[in-house]
C-alpha cells in the first residue's frame, strides 16, 4: 500500500471520529445526539434527524437500508460519494420503538455528496 493511500486511510479515520464525536454531544446543549446506525466509514453520509412527534421511517433501496426512528432521534448512515435517493414516511411507533405502520404520504428527496461530506435532512412538522 502507497504511503499516500495510507495517509488517506488514516484521514478518513481522523475525520469520521471527530464527526461522530461532533455528531454525539450531549442533550446540555439541546444538540441532537446522532447514532450510527450503519457503514460508519462512508466515505460519505447521510443525516436524518426526526423533529416530528411521530416516528419517522426511511430507506436508502439501493442500500436495501432503512432506519425506524422515534421522535427526537438522529440517525447517520455511511454512504459511498454520489447521488442517492432516500424515501421518508411519518410511521407509528410501537413498543420496541420500530415503525408499526406509516401514515402520510412517502416523501423522495434526492441529495448528493462527496467524500467527507454529510448531507443532513431535518424532518420537521412542515416536511410532508
Amino acid at each position: 500500500m502507497t504511503t499516500f493511500k495510507v495517509l488517506t486511510r488514516v484521514f478518513l479515520i481522523i475525520l469520521l471520529a471527530v464527526f461522530i464525536t461532533a455528531c454525539g454531544s450531549s442533550s446540555d446543549d439541546g444538540e441532537t445526539r446522532c447514532d450510527v446506525v450503519a457503514n460508519a466509514e462512508g466515505p460519505a453520509f447521510l443525516k436524518v434527524i426526526n423533529h416530528l412527534e411521530t416516528g419517522l421511517s426511511w430507506v436508502i433501496q439501493e442500500y436495501a437500508f432503512g432506519a425506524d426512528m422515534k421522535p427526537g432521534e438522529c440517525t447517520i448512515f455511511g454512504v459511498s460519494a454520489g447521488t442517492h435517493t432516500v424515501e421518508l414516511t411519518q410511521c407509528y411507533i410501537s413498543d420496541n420503538s420500530a415503525c408499526s405502520s406509516n401514515f402520510g404520504t412517502t416523501k423522495t428527496r434526492n441529495f448528493s455528496v462527496a467524500d467527507g461530506e454529510t448531507y443532513t435532512i431535518d424532518v420537521t412538522e412542515g416536511f410532508f
